[in-house]
């Protein structure tokens, strides 16, 4: 590699991604160990049985791809969480626990992506650049999930409920996460202020009990706050200082 490459930074420093296999191979024994205490022996009676083995197939497909498929697999990852996401809320009951066992394969998924970004390519991208592919995945992903949550939370309520009560301001803080989508691409500051701003109204409707751990909002709220000041390190201390454009 030319001289250009070796003065671009990274925050992926390794030539092959042993951690992220460290952490696969670690969440892979963990999901076979949970599939043989649930699933078997095999007894498909009804949809939600099928989609267990249907969604523990993809993730076996996915972790092949991993050894030689990185970005195909880094998005396979992605997209099973956000698709077991959906499961639980409108195919599984009571997965509250199973959605948050699942959640480490999405940062999993997201960094094989950046890796695979980084891999073969001449000048390598930049700390700045995989810092942006990392934000703009991690929201994209956000707004998948939040979608599916709150669609879930509404449809078990007749709908002169859905803007009374506490639902009203679970919906306004939705809208809040949507606006700090939107800002993403163009201005970090004020999405990092959305997203930790998302995060202090959640935790103060709950301290004062106007809501009451309703739907699985109480679990995406911290998530959202870790987005939300990675938002604003990237604006501090990253974001090159004349790409204005940028945000």
């Amino acid at each position: 590699m030319g001289p250009q490459s070796s003065s671009t930074g990274s925050i992926w420093p390794f030539k092959r991604p042993w951690l992220l296999y460290a952490f696969a191979v670690t969440f892979t024994v963990f999901y076979i160990i949970f599939i043989i205490d649930e699933a078997f022996p095999v007894k498909i009676e009804d949809f939600e049985d099928l989609s267990v083995i249907l969604l523990f197939l993809f993730y076996v497909a996915g972790f092949i791809l991993s050894w030689f498929r990185e970005k195909t697999a880094g998005y396979m990852f992605i997209s099973w969480f956000i698709i077991e996401v959906f499961l639980g809320n409108f195919v599984w009951e009571d997965a509250a626990l199973v959605l948050i066992l699942g959640f480490p394969l999405l940062p999993i998924g997201i960094f094989y992506v950046l890796y695979a970004n980084k891999k073969g390519r001449d000048p390598r991208p930049s700390a700045h650049e995989q810092c942006i592919l990392f934000l703009r995945l991690s929201i994209l992903a956000g707004v998948a999930i939040h979608i599916i949550v709150v669609v879930a939370d509404l449809l078990k309520l007749p709908p002169d409920r859905w803007v009374s009560g506490p639902y009203l301001y679970l919906n306004l803080l939705f809208i809040v996460f949507l606006a700090a989508a939107a800002f993403s691409r163009k201005n970090k500051l004020i999405t990092g202020l959305l997203l930790v701003t998302y995060y202090l109204a959640i935790i103060y409707l709950m301290e004062v009990g106007i809501i009451d751990e309703i739907g699985p909002f109480e679990h995406l709220t911290f998530p959202v706050l870790v987005l939300g000041l990675l938002y604003l390190v990237y604006w501090i201390y990253i974001r090159p200082r004349k790409a204005v454009e940028d945000g």
